[in-house]
């Protein structure tokens, strides 16, 4: 994969080892990185197959909710803490009358 080092790109792409980042407007970099995989397409299909495993341990949809279950956890054990309303349990969970 070849793509423009903005926004979530550099979250899925470690350089040179699931693909390249280019620098935003530098046309002739993305060129010459495309180009290379191009002629390599051996490195291009050992690249997209890492990339491939980087995307799924980070962005599937087990992994979202793993992270999603993991910020609850700590939010509520933050509440826990500093809540003088923690001690209230509703369903085996915490009660906030915020909420």
């Amino acid at each position: 994969m070849v793509a423009t080092n903005v926004g979530g790109a550099r979250e899925a792409i470690i350089e040179g080892e699931t693909g390249y980042l280019a620098p935003p407007g530098d046309y002739e970099m993305m060129a010459a990185r495309i180009t290379e995989l191009l002629r390599n397409p051996e490195r291009a299909r050992s690249m997209g197959r890492r990339g491939r495993h980087v995307v799924e341990q980070k962005f599937s949809p087990a992994a979202q909710l793993a992270q999603t279950e993991q910020l609850y956890d700590r939010l509520l054990a933050l509440v826990k803490v500093r809540s003088p309303f923690a001690s209230s349990l509703v369903g085996g969970h915490y009660f906030l009358p915020w909420v």
